[in-house]
């Protein structure tokens, strides 16, 4: 039974306010979930602990009930205001409502003798001598929302190492609501410090960053809330591709002909970051013959190009690739690419002989080796066949600087066929080269003799050793 209580002075309607109680008791008690349940007997009733199940010797029998002290109630206030004959004066209602339930008790039309202490009661009649509850709310002219405001923008972009401090002062609520930080995803950083409605972070790292959400609570009205998405800079995974001219299908830097030479890097905010390009040390100053493209739109975005149209001898260079973020404290990350004929080849990926099949028990290691050979020389990226298999770390790619990747411990579910390839970047931005390894996981299976006795007692004869393992070993 719940009960919501008010003071006497004003009469109120049966279907108003009432110091009746609003919600009736069925004739089955209820659980928690709202299931009817026969009422308690002698007997059946055990507070903090599992349910008690007496036997059963007739039909009606009561269940078994899971008993323990009930919940504290919650009691929320929403408030409106309406016009009323044509906009002469606004009517003021309250509504009242208990945890859980869906009827309310409505002020409606307020007046000074409503404002005062509303009780939210209830109670399951002391069956199984369970205590009632109880919460009580006061009613004020004051009685209002919380409002919020961020000490800091909505979006935050800070450098890592720093400090960082996001305060949520409380503008409105009576009640004083209460404060509360959250973050998504995941939870707070262990080593937040909250003081009321500031959240401190220290030394902060790129694992830091997120949406931290600030929420503050009276019981009136909606919850207010506030963002912040704070951005930890961060740059890592820099990286280059040069691309012969892709007009004439060309794989190699002939004179004449267009090249362009794109620079990537990982970075957090990526739209922040700040592309220069040299060329043998000397800043490179566009024109007709040298191009930038601050996000070229044929590569990954956030890609800066730079294009050399009609190349000639002059062109041939050492042309380097600096990024940063400016104003920050976040170093710089350079990639130096040297541009000439001789020094730039198409890449060759093969497979050692005898190396397309690679056989080896279980639990051991395996060496999945492909050759690969250029100018620069490309990194090898590893997958399976079967496109809907992972690797084994649960990657679905692996990247190998020398094209050898190395399994450990491997199991049974490994077995299958390996693809190698050579990557699109840190080399020429040509058609892929690939190849193929199979893999064959085979069963340990342990060997030793047994023994059968003979005729004679005092001798026993060595059987013939056979293979003892688990069955699907033997199957193997």
């Amino acid at each position: 039974m719940t009960q919501i209580n008010d003071p006497p002075p004003r009469k109120v309607p049966e279907k108003g306010r009432s110091s009746t109680p609003i919600f009736h008791g069925p004739a089955h008690n209820t659980d928690r979930h709202g299931n009817n349940q026969p009422r308690c007997t002698a007997g059946a009733c055990m507070r903090g602990g599992p349910p008690f199940c007496p036997p059963k010797p007739t039909d009606r029998a009561p269940l078994c009930l899971h008993i323990s002290d009930l919940d504290k109630p919650v009691l929320t206030v929403h408030q409106t205001i309406s016009d009323v004959r044509g906009s002469y004066y606004q009517e003021k209602t309250v509504f009242l409502r208990c945890t859980g339930e869906t009827k309310v008790l409505k002020l409606k039309n307020l007046r000074p003798q409503d404002f005062a202490n509303y009780t939210c009661q209830v109670s399951v009649r002391n069956v199984c001598d369970i205590p009632d509850s109880s919460v009580t709310f006061q009613l004020t002219n004051a009685t209002s929302p919380p409002a919020l405001r961020l000490s800091v923008n909505e979006t935050l972009v800070v450098d890592p190492g720093r400090d960082v401090t996001l305060s949520c002062e409380v503008t409105a609520g009576n009640p004083t609501p209460t404060v509360s930080w959250s973050r998504y995803p995941g939870p707070l950083p262990q080593r937040a410090q909250i003081r009321g409605g500031t959240l401190t972070l220290r030394a902060v790292t790129s694992a830091d960053s997120g949406y931290y959400n600030c929420t503050a609570v009276n019981n009136v009205g909606n919850p207010a809330k506030r963002n912040v998405n704070l951005i930890v800079r961060v740059m890592r995974n820099l990286t280059f591709q040069i691309t012969p001219d892709s007009n004439k299908d060309s794989e190699s830097i002939q004179m004449g002909r267009d090249l362009k030479i794109s620079c990537h890097v990982d970075a957090q905010p990526q739209d922040k970051v700040n592309y220069t390009w040299y060329k043998n040390g000397v800043p490179v100053v566009p024109s007709d013959s040298l191009v930038f493209l601050r996000s070229d739109p044929d590569m990954v975005p956030g890609t800066s190009s730079l294009e050399i149209i009609d190349m000639k001898f002059r062109d041939q260079a050492t042309y380097s690739c600096v990024v940063g973020f400016p104003g920050s404290s976040v170093p710089e990350l350079r990639v130096d690419v040297n541009i000439t004929q001789s020094s730039v080849t198409p890449p060759t990926l093969t497979v050692p002989t005898g190396g397309g099949v690679v056989t080896v028990l279980e639990g051991a290691w395996a060496d999945l080796v492909c050759l690969v050979d250029g100018k620069p020389r490309p990194p090898v990226l590893w997958s399976r066949a079967d496109k809907d298999l992972p690797m084994p770390s649960g990657e679905w790619l692996v990247e190998t600087r020398d094209g050898r990747l190395r399994l450990t411990n491997v199991t049974r579910d490994m077995t299958g066929t390996y693809r190698c390839q050579t990557a699109p970047y840190n080399g020429l931005n040509i058609k892929r080269r690939e190849a193929q390894v199979q893999l064959n996981v085979q069963c340990e299976c342990e060997t030793y003799p047994t023994f059968r006795p003979t005729t004679q007692a005092s001798h026993l004869l060595p059987r013939a050793p056979f293979g003892h393992s688990n069955p699907d070993c033997m199957t193997n």
